[in-house]
């Protein structure tokens, strides 16, 4: 659905996935999650305005009971003032922003 958007602008998306996962819950929710930690991804590889690639890196595993996912990417990561207002209700970085793109819990 994103892929042709991330092409056009010279992002590379890799999926690591070590092993099948299940994971419970609500798959719309689940898709709106990684679709808006993607394209905060990249928006922030944009506003780097650097010439090489980005990339943005998904890994998928097991730990413990739990599939996991971690997304990372070379946009310049999360500074520590706005990381301590991650998972708050409404918070958003972006002028007008609603703050409604995490709906998952630390």
């Amino acid at each position: 659905m994103i892929k042709d958007s991330f092409k056009a602008h010279n992002v590379i998306i890799t999926v690591e996935i070590s092993e099948e996962l299940e994971a419970l819950g609500s798959a719309n929710e689940y898709s709106q999650a990684l679709l808006n930690l993607l394209s905060n991804a990249k928006e922030a590889i944009l506003d780097k305005k650097n010439d090489r690639a980005g990339r943005i890196q998904v890994q998928l595993r097991r730990e413990g009971s739990e599939a996991c996912v971690t997304v990372s990417d070379n946009g310049g990561g999360i500074s520590d003032d706005v990381l301590a207002h991650l998972y708050e209700p409404y918070f958003s970085t972006k002028t007008g922003g609603g703050g409604i793109g995490c709906i998952c819990q630390r």
